[in-house]
């Protein structure tokens, strides 16, 4: 299965990373090159969780796992796409959606018909 996974923050990542050793194609998109450019180089770009940090390399040498940073061409060819993006509470208690919403549209200039979201 194809699954893409929107977020690879410290939940985002770690997920993405499970589907691949579990043998799915699995394509992760990020805003942040940062983290991109890591896993495409095949290092983990958070350092949090030993047991994610160790599988990576193999992961991505065996290509079940890669980033991008364009979502819409992340999910194009995904049969499932998982979001995974901050959304953030202030003081006051109001919600910052400006992630999602801006995930969800990216997410619709990509995705296909019969795909899970």
């Amino acid at each position: 299965m194809r699954v893409a996974v929107v977020g690879l923050g410290h939940i985002g990542l770690p997920l993405a990373a499970q589907y691949a050793s579990r043998g799915h194609r699995v394509i992760g998109c990020d805003t942040d090159a940062a983290i991109v450019d890591a896993l495409n180089a095949g290092r983990a770009p958070h350092d949090d969780e030993a047991e994610v940090t160790a599988r990576i390399p193999q992961l991505v040498a065996d290509g079940l796992l890669s980033a991008t940073l364009d979502d819409a061409e992340g999910v194009r060819g995904a049969e499932v796409v998982v979001v995974i993006v901050p959304v953030a509470v202030d003081e006051r208690g109001e919600v910052d959606f400006g992630a999602i919403d801006a995930a969800t549209a990216d997410i619709g200039r990509g995705i296909r018909p019969n795909c899970l979201v």
